[in-house]
């Protein structure tokens, strides 16, 4: 139906947009509801071929990279998003997750105080969730119900 489409309208830019947003959100999907970090990086690698530099798919192409403990990869993601969005709360979380996970305790700080300086109490939900012993990285999620 896409090529179907993009055939005959080829000046119809938006089909494109859609498609990589039905991409991305497959990728979504995969990543937080499945926790199947490889097959998010697949959708959302094809949704960032299709329309790239896009700043929800970049963010979310570092979390399923991280998520495969690709974490320079993961990083150099989150760099294009602070480079074309300084002030994104979300992506200066989800790096300082990554420096935790390095054990960069520091740099994990700082970026969690970044966060905060920029939406104020944006972190508090998953600093609750952590002190509850819930995960915070959707890979610590078990993928079935223990026996």
């Amino acid at each position: 139906m896409y090529f179907l489409h993009k055939e005959q309208k080829p000046d119809f830019k938006e089909i494109d947009k859609n498609l990589a947003v039905s991409y991305r959100e497959l990728g979504r999907k995969y990543q937080f509801m499945d926790n199947n970090p490889l097959h998010a990086k697949k959708s959302l690698t094809l949704a960032d071929s299709i329309r790239p530099n896009d700043i929800e798919t970049l963010e979310l192409l570092g979390i399923a990279n991280c998520a495969l403990s690709k974490f320079d990869e993961g990083k150099a993601f989150y760099n294009r998003v602070l480079k074309m969005d300084p002030n994104r709360a979300s992506t200066y979380f989800n790096f300082s997750l990554v420096f935790a996970k390095e054990g960069k305790f520091d740099l994990c700080q700082q970026y969690l105080d970044k966060a905060n300086s920029i939406k104020p109490g944006f972190v508090n939900t998953y600093l609750e969730r952590h002190k509850k012993g819930l995960p915070i990285y959707p890979q610590e999620r078990p993928t079935q119900a223990p026996k």
